[in-house]
């Protein structure tokens, strides 16, 4: 997710900077981006313009603590999102696992079907593949719920 850019950022100044230290970078941000002392430089008008609105939002004591509010709110925002996205990618391994499982199953079941007696060794022998497979795959994935079959 790209990071989000604010007016402290433009400054380069902390959320809890004084009011001399947001002064004393907008003059020396000015000073190096000013159009009339960088006639070469096409993008320092843009700059300049990104400068004294961000001095102007965090110099005023209200538009400082609306644009405060503003960050908390997009902040609490972007990790709802990123927590959905990872809930959803939780649940699709886990339903991935669980498509697994059940496909060794059906070959498990498969081939008991054709041997007498015997099918309860290769089960037996299989299932725990199966559990330990699972296992070493959800140690590395530790959000995965093994499914229990009795």
């Amino acid at each position: 997710m790209k990071k989000m850019r604010t007016h402290y950022d433009n400054l380069k100044v902390s959320m809890d900077a004084p009011a001399e230290v947001i002064q004393a970078a907008y003059r020396s941000f000015a000073k190096k981006y000013h159009p009339d002392r960088n006639t070469d430089n096409p993008d320092s008008a843009r700059i300049m313009q990104l400068v004294n609105t961000a001095y102007e939002v965090l110099s005023d004591p209200v538009k400082r603590a609306e644009h405060g509010t503003w960050i908390r709110q997009e902040n609490w925002k972007r990790k709802q999102e990123s927590l959905k996205a990872e809930r959803a990618e939780r649940e699709s391994t886990t339903s991935q696992a669980e498509k697994t499982a059940a496909h060794f199953r059906s070959k498990t079941d498969s081939f008991n079907a054709g041997r007498a007696g015997a099918g309860r060794d290769y089960q037996s022998h299989f299932t725990d593949n199966l559990t330990g497979a699972l296992r070493r795959h959800c140690r590395r994935n530790y959000y995965i719920r093994i499914p229990v079959y009795a």
